[in-house]
């Protein structure tokens, strides 16, 4: 009851202070790591020894990573009325937003200030909705849940939208091999709240109001970049705000990033609010890094992750994560709209595209054991067991439009788009 009591007055409060406050809490991260610790005293003292490893990850292995490496999302939109039910092409916006942010191909970099610019850091993640569920059943990565909320506060209940129970959020797709990303009308002033690694599987992933994901449709500024979820993964890789959630001499574990006081807002590029005590920037005194991922300022202003970010998230999927390694794999990507592939690969040709009576399918190193090719709405139009290494197949009777490939191998399982074009 103690802890019902708890949640409920959090919920008020926040209500509250949205309604209020010109700068509004814009993540509810932190909060939800105290109530979880509140809940669960054990957790602080798990989050402590995590620390320890992370730690050591960090000085035995830094900038060890070898190879990019790809997560598979699962979006959970889950709306009360058909406007807050977002579009694939919104969804797929955001993924662009995460793949351009966390390898530092935003165009908006070159806004990052010289000062910080030797610092700035390619992550090497990239995202994909997901093409394949646990049972290697071919999926788009989106799933759709009407509820009976009007809108979901962080504790009223408890991460409500992340379970089905009582029909109103959507159940996690496991935890160790996909983030699931939960879109959701959320209380006015809050945009979105991360688990951090390390806390309970059944709950773990992101949530994000659904005006304030992508840079499409229903986002209202001054959210409409997309980088609310570019900073909730970064909570759920394990990054904490740049400030450090308190005064000058508070810390948020990386070397790096410049000490200050409190959150910043808008995008002050003045702002400078600590003096250094860093051994990183020696006897330089650095300004606060307000367009760090991390910050709270405007979607606008964010434009870089730093190397010691970089390293923290690497030691937090090594140490915390580890299953992702094994888990991720570009092949299992679904892509919305035209473009077919999030990175290009010589295993797989298509052509032509786009096709007219017939296209060709080949592989170059393996043979087809299955080909099932969907439309938009996820429906089967062709599916065909083959052993062969390419097999023409006839499009006469299909109808103008975008269709998914989904191709399987012996040891491997490709999604790829094509479109039909007659005229």
């Amino acid at each position: 009851m103690k802890n019902v009591l708890l949640s409920v007055f959090y919920f008020m409060f926040l209500f509250t202070q949205a309604q209020q406050n010109n700068f509004p809490e814009k993540c509810g991260t932190m909060h939800l790591l105290e109530m979880h610790q509140n809940n669960h005293p054990q957790l602080q003292v798990k989050m402590q020894e995590s620390e320890k490893n992370i730690q050591h990850w960090i000085k035995n292995n830094k900038g060890s990573n070898k190879s990019v490496i790809t997560i598979p999302v699962v979006v959970h939109v889950v709306y009360v009325n058909n406007n807050q039910n977002i579009s694939d092409e919104q969804i797929q916006s955001q993924i662009d937003v995460l793949n351009a942010d966390y390898r530092r191909l935003n165009t908006d970099k070159v806004n990052t200030r010289p000062v910080f610019d030797t610092i700035a850091a390619d992550i090497e993640i990239e995202f994909c909705l997901a093409a394949t569920d646990t049972n290697g059943n071919f999926t788009t990565g989106i799933i759709r849940k009407q509820s009976p909320g009007e809108f979901f506060g962080l504790f009223t209940p408890l991460d409500a939208v992340k379970s089905s129970n009582g029909g109103i959020g959507s159940d996690p797709w496991p935890t160790d091999q996909y983030l699931n990303i939960w879109v959701c009308p959320l209380i006015p002033g809050l945009l979105g709240y991360a688990q951090f690694p390390g806390d309970n599987p059944a709950t773990d992933g992101v949530v994000i109001t659904t005006n304030a994901f992508g840079t499409i449709g229903t986002v209202q500024p001054p959210s409409t970049k997309g980088r609310t979820a570019t900073h909730e993964i970064g909570h759920w890789l394990g990054l904490r705000h740049i400030w450090g959630d308190g005064p000058c001499d508070s810390t948020d574990y990386v070397d790096d990033t410049p000490n200050a006081d409190a959150s910043s807002s808008g995008c002050d590029l003045n702002k400078n609010t600590c003096v250094n005590d860093s051994t990183f920037w020696g006897n330089f005194n650095p300004p606060d890094m307000v367009e760090n991922f991390m910050d709270y300022s405007e979607d606008a202003c964010m434009n870089a992750f730093t190397k010691g970010q970089k390293n923290r998230m690497w030691a937090v999927i090594n140490t915390l994560r580890p299953t992702l390694l094994t888990t991720m794999n570009n092949k299992n990507c679904y892509t919305v709209g035209i473009h077919s592939n999030i990175l290009p690969s010589n295993e797989i040709q298509i052509f032509p595209i786009p096709a007219e009576n017939n296209f060709t399918i080949t592989l170059n190193e393996e043979f087809i054991q299955s080909l099932t090719v969907y439309n938009l709405l996820g429906e089967v139009i062709f599916s065909k067991n083959l052993n062969s290494s390419s097999a023409v197949i006839d499009t006469q009777h299909w109808k103008n439009g975008i269709y998914t490939i989904n191709v399987k191998s012996e040891n491997n399982n490709f999604i790829r788009k094509i479109a039909v074009t007659r005229h």
